[in-house]
Formats: structure tokens, sequence, C-alpha cells
């Protein structure tokens, strides 16, 4: 009988043992560290386009400018859009920054490959130990001629386009050296003017992309 209780407590024993090692081996398999991320630097770039359109004399609005959201830009009353652009970086610690740009306008169709009809020269400037870079641009849009130059092509192919577009593309390019890091981003703010034809709305100029937005940050 003593043989066999000194069985029964041998073998529990050994039990317990190894119920004893199994968790002091898990125990060391689980992480001693844990990682989290901090963030040490923080930026934003922010494009934005505002315009006035110049119109005809018109029955419909009675005054010859319009600006966004103040009502449709007919292509028939519309003489020409005068866009402002805007842009900014901004970021949470001093830098010295180095901003290049350079800005086109093309006229594209799906009936022809697309056409530059202005650009402008590549812009470089610097800022040291700043929070804020920005610059403005103006861009002048003679509706007017647009078409002209449209229906130019269009004989010139021997096609007709009923909806074509004019686009404001800027090419920014950010280099920011910070005591935590350096950004080298590019950011490209379109703006687009749609021309529609012969819709049930009439003929009319749609314009989208007036704010841009793109943020980052340096993480640790």
């Amino acid at each position: 009988m003593k043989r066999i209780n000194l069985l029964i407590l041998t073998i529990i024993f050994a039990l317990l043992t190894l119920i004893s090692l199994i968790g002091i081996y898990f125990a060391h398999q689980q992480p001693t560290e844990e990682k989290k991320a901090i963030t040490l630097y923080t930026y934003s770039h922010d494009g934005k386009y505002d315009y006035i359109a110049t119109l005809k004399p018109n029955n419909l609005y009675n005054k010859t400018t319009l600006r966004p959201e103040e009502g449709t830009l007919y292509i028939k009353i519309t003489e020409s859009i005068n866009v402002t652009f805007t842009y900014t970086f901004n970021c949470s610690l001093p830098s010295n920054i180095t901003l290049r740009y350079s800005i086109k306008e093309i006229l594209k169709s799906p009936k022809w490959p697309e056409k530059t009809i202005a650009t402008s020269p590549l812009t470089v400037f610097a800022h040291n130990q700043t929070n804020a870079t920005t610059f403005t641009t103006n861009h002048f849009i003679n509706v007017t001629a647009i078409d002209k130059l449209k229906d130019s092509i269009d004989k010139e192919t021997g096609t007709y386009t009923s909806e074509y577009s004019v686009n404001i593309q800027p090419k920014i390019e950010i280099t920011a050296n910070t005591t935590v890091g350096t950004i080298d981003e590019l950011f490209t703010p379109n703006m687009t003017m749609n021309f529609r034809y012969r819709t049930a709305e009439g003929d009319y100029i749609a314009i989208e992309g007036l704010t841009h937005t793109q943020q980052g940050s340096i993480q640790k």
C-alpha cells in the first residue's frame, strides 16, 4: 500500500514538474519589449484654387463676374476665367526647406492628343529654419480663344469634340531637412475646367479640383 501511495505521489510530482517546465518555456517565448510608433514630425501640403469669371453682358445674372458657387459658367456668355493658385507647406518643427515648382496649362480632348497651351519655367527658392513656406500664381484662361483653338484642331483632325478640358497642372517638389529626418515629396494638385456642349443643362464649364491636401509624418 505504501508503495502504491509513493508511486502516485511520484507521478503527481512528475506531472507538476512537467507543467511547471511547460509554463516557464511559454513564458520565455513572450516578447520582453513593446514596440510603439512615436510621431516626431508632421507636415502638410495644401493647394487651393480661386477664380473670377468675366462674363459678357447677359440677361441671366445681370452682372459681369462670377466667383465659385455663384452660378453656372455658360460658355456663350463667359469671356475669360482668371485663376489664382496658392500653395502652402506647413511643418511642426523648424526646417530647411527647398521648394521647386513648374506649372503647365494643357488642353485635352478624347478625340486628339493633349496640347500644352502654356508653361511656367522652373522656379526654386529656399528658406532656413522655418515652419512654413508658400507661393501664389495667376492663370488667365481666355475662353473665347480656347474655344477657337479647339474648333481649329477639330477641323485639322476631322473630328467634333463635344467635351474637352483645360487642366492646370502644378508640379511641386518639397525637400525639408529637419533634426529628425528628411522629407522629399512631390505634390501635384491639378485643377480641371471641363467644357461641355449639347448637354441637357446647356453648354457650360464645370470646374473641379479647387482644394487639395496631402499630409505626412516622420515616425520612430
